[in-house]
């Protein structure tokens, strides 16, 4: 599997999504290498979050797992 990210955009960051995605890549190889660069940049409108407001990772990852496995079955 490789590296992938999921963010969301501060409000009034802009809707162009695809050069979003690649000042992210750009920030990421810069600082720690192309080793660890995400492969792939998803913008999610709204990230899941608790009541307190963190940020829920097992939703996403089980959501990003899902996807991988309903594009795995349609091949």
């Amino acid at each position: 599997m490789y590296w992938r990210t999921v963010v969301q955009l501060r409000a009034g960051r802009g809707n162009d999504i695809e050069k979003t995605a690649q000042e992210i890549q750009a920030f990421v190889k810069a600082r720690i290498g192309s080793v660890k660069t995400p492969k792939q940049v998803e913008v999610w409108p709204d990230l899941p979050r608790s009541k307190v407001g963190k940020v829920l990772k097992r939703d996403i990852r089980s959501t990003l797992f899902e996807r991988l496995r309903d594009a795995a079955g349609k091949s």
